[in-house]
């Protein structure tokens, strides 16, 4: 009898690449030249590549060196292709040679990919992926043959040859905020980089060849030196780390013998004689097999390595024994194999596995796990009783004319019992409404989804506090989480000016941040006075309308290709127009990035991130913008047509939705701190799964018993009403027209003009935090005909 696996989806994994014997990794004879001249297009990766590579190739006897770095931090190909194809003056251009005595020396600040390749005729020029990118091959195309095409037209010498930067995986422990994408496991990262790189990179017949520093690490790891060669978990050691990049680099650009390196010029005396016969070994082992670990002789006293003991997972396919079915996300056994968040337990009549930290993963339709779990497929191992978590919460919330609905998923795992329980919200504007819910009988092993109603009402912009316990007879499980919604109004007649005056804003939704837990990388925030943000949001069937007061105690600000840096503000639009689903860290088209700020005495913008057509990046085409910078406080105003963001015809219709989100970023004369933020998804990483959902409310008529109500104030000033007010103890609404002046209380089934009361059709209602009243009675007053 077949039983379902149920797992996360994880960002893989290992499996065993076959070695072509086609693949060339490296370029030339061992014959060593006199002079060589190498370019790096580049970020902090390749900043460690090529640190000592001007002393390793002088210790082989290379006389004139020219080695060139156009860097920009954490620079993943996307954004290298963007900046090529808009001539985006965003890297700083470094060089190296006998001219700066085999120093970095910083030529060129605000520089393009074009000066650099300009710089001189280069002979090898090397490209690479992001770190937490180089793992994942969709990240590749199409910019990888874009840039390659760029290059290619633009090299000075017709014979320069590319190469391919194959970066390393990160440390065992590493805290890189990416890590997780490949399980926060260095193997199943390593194996992930080699995947990516025979997939999208040997194709390119215009790449001469591939130069394996992620393997030569790899094989470091093996030896005596451990899993010790970065810095900070991802950026290479200043010394043996660099070194066996640099090394690898000369091996494969120039098939150099390195057994006869000693270090003379290039070797620091960090690096003991013990460490470079590991660097010696470790190179020529992946010069000799690129694309595979190739274990170290050079071993501790007790002949085990820190690698061995920290790695020590044998992944294997085990498809054999299963079939993965994409639409129920559900793996198929006929042993009764379950996975579950990638955590294999196994239940065979009485017995089940818990293989602790382990896991299984899955990737390109196979599933991989350790050895260990193929074992027990097959019978090899004696089973240990089952002492995983019995019940897991998850909880998703949708959203439809101001109406809520969480979904609550429970899991049950007991074996051949129903679980009951009672969920608990933590929230008590949720709890005092809902009050406990009860959930009786979840059969055994199956998830039962239990649907509730949240009577929540749009009050312009809302983060949810969905967090609950669920309270068993065998423990409590709980769920934590927030979700964001914002609530954009329609608005008329508003002046770009850097005046936000109330009437103009007083319809639009209202946004407040101004708590330590919107805060992010500011560690010594003072208050509200130091930063925090009062903005406004609005819109209309053509365009986008946007407001902030920023309270900032001191103004600075950065020029606007790098506007985040400074005090600016930044935009992030999603428009889901498709059925897709796209990862985090990707740009889904239609994506846009864009920033807005105050330098040298103008307002600017720079839009950064484009994945949608008919835009580019650098200035945003179409924005009206308006800024009034100052210390203490900055004003921003700005509109600009859907279409113009977008690139395509756009007009949002009541409830429609996009994904939204905006940082303020803060600079006090000394770098950027930090920024305060509504919604993830921009700043830390960019991921279109985090940003707030802007749902679309208008200002639409309203039918109940027959009887049409409207909005009180877009229709009195519709009307020509020159003052409108709220009345918060009496629950009043109230507008002026030429003298007369109207008022409507919540509740009542009449109006006031001037002082006399008028019978209406129907109540005066609060719908959606807005004021209701009947339309007919707007007729009587103002004696304006019903159409």
């Amino acid at each position: 009898m077949k039983k379902i696996i149920s797992m996360v989806l994880c960002f893989l994994m290992v499996f065993q690449l076959g070695i072509s014997s086609v693949i060339n990794v490296s370029a030339s004879d061992n014959k060593i030249p006199e002079s060589i001249k190498i370019l790096a297009i580049g970020n902090s990766f390749s900043t460690d590549s090529m640190q000592w590579l001007y002393d390793i190739l002088t210790d082989i006897g290379v006389k004139d060196i020219m080695l060139g770095n156009i860097y920009k931090g954490g620079c993943a190909l996307t954004t290298h292709y963007e900046y090529a194809n808009n001539s985006t003056a965003g890297y700083v251009y470094y060089e190296c040679s006998n001219e700066t005595e085999g120093k970095w020396v910083k030529k060129n600040e605000t520089a393009t990919i074009l000066d650099g390749l300009k710089a001189h005729d280069w002979e090898y020029i090397s490209m690479q992926q992001a770190s937490a990118n180089s793992g994942e091959p969709d990240t590749f195309e199409p910019a990888l043959s874009g840039l390659i095409k760029f290059v290619n037209e633009n090299k000075t010498n017709k014979d320069a040859k590319l190469m391919w930067n194959m970066t390393w995986a990160y440390q065992g422990d590493s805290k890189h905020a990416q890590f997780h994408k490949y399980g926060k496991k260095q193997d199943i990262m390593y194996y992930s980089i080699l995947d990516a790189v025979k997939k999208k990179v040997l194709p390119h017949e215009e790449i001469s060849f591939v130069i394996p520093v992620g393997t030569a690490i790899q094989n470091a790891r093996t030896s005596f030196v451990g899993d010790t060669l970065t810095r900070d978990g991802h950026h290479l050691h200043n010394y043996i780390g660099r070194y066996i990049a640099g090394a690898m680099w000369v091996k494969s650009i120039l098939s150099a013998d390195l057994s006869s390196i000693k270090g003379v010029h290039s070797k620091p005396a960090e690096i003991t004689p013990d460490m470079l016969e590991v660097v010696v070994e470790s190179v020529e082992n992946a010069y000799k097999s690129p694309y595979e670990v190739t274990q170290s002789k050079k071993k501790s006293t007790d002949d085990k390595t820190d690698y061995e003991s920290n790695q020590n997972t044998a992944y294997v396919k085990i498809t054999e024994s299963g079939k993965y079915d994409k639409e129920t996300d559900s793996f198929l056994f006929d042993n009764g194999i379950l996975v579950y968040n990638g955590k294999p337990t196994v239940y065979l009549s009485d017995a089940a596995l818990d293989l602790g930290d382990e896991s299984c993963y899955y990737l390109n339709d196979t599933l991989y796990g350790p050895q260990s779990f193929l074992d027990i497929l097959h019978g090899k191992v004696t089973y240990e009783k089952y002492s995983g978590p019995i019940v897991e919460c998850n909880l998703s919330l949708t959203e439809d004319q101001g109406n809520f609905t969480a979904k609550i998923d429970i899991m049950n795992y007991l074996k051949d019992e129903t679980l009951d329980g009672t969920i608990k919200f933590k929230n008590p504007e949720i709890s005092s409404v809902v009050g406990d819910v009860e959930i009786k009988d979840v059969p055994s092993r199956e998830k039962y989804t239990k649907e509730i109603s949240i009577p929540l009402y749009a009050k312009g912009a809302i983060g949810i506090d969905l967090s609950y316990d669920f309270v068993t007879k065998h423990g409590t499980y709980s769920y934590t989480g927030d979700k964001f919604f914002v609530f954009a109004n329609s608005v008329k007649d508003i002046s770009i000016d850097g005046k936000i005056q109330d009437n103009e804003w007083s319809n639009a939704t209202k946004v407040i941040l101004n708590k330590p837990s919107q805060i992010v990388n500011i560690k010594d925030w003072k208050g509200e006075d130091d930063l925090s943000v009062t903005a406004y949001i609005g819109y209309d069937d053509e365009t986008f309308f946007f407001a902030a007061k920023c309270k900032d105690d001191k103004f600075k600000a950065e020029k606007t290709s790098a506007h985040w840096n400074g005090d600016s503000i930044q935009f992030a639009f999603w428009h889901d127009n498709t059925d897709n689903k796209f990862k985090p860290g990707s740009y889904p088209i239609p994506f846009t990035e864009f920033g807005v700020n105050f330098f040298e005495g103008k307002a600017a913008s720079y839009r950064s991130k484009v994945q949608t057509a008919n835009i580019k990046t650098g200035d945003v085409t179409g924005l009206n913008l308006s800024i009034d910078a100052k210390d203490g406080e900055t004003v921003y105003e700005l509109s600009i047509k859907w279409k113009d963001l977008f690139g395509y015809d756009f007009s949002p219709k009541t409830n429609d939705s996009l994904g939204f989100g905006f940082i303020v970023n803060d600079n006090d004369g000394e770098g950027r701190r930090g920024w305060i933020e509504y919604a993830e998804g921009i700043g830390s990483s960019k991921d279109t799964n985090k940003l707030s959902t802007l749902v679309f409310k208008g200002e639409k008529e309203y039918i109940e018993n027959d009887i049409e109500y409207v909005p009180f104030r877009y229709a009195l000033t519709s009307l020509g009403a020159e003052l409108i007010e709220w009345t918060d103890d009496t629950k009043t609404a109230s507008a002026t027209k030429n003298g007369v002046k109207f008022e409507a209380k919540i509740g009542e089934s009449y109006v006031s003009y001037n002082g006399k009361e008028i019978i209406s059709q129907g109540k005066n209602k609060i719908i959606n935090d807005r004021t209701y009243i009947p339309l007919e009675t707007l007729d009587d007053v103002f004696g304006y005909v019903n159409n």
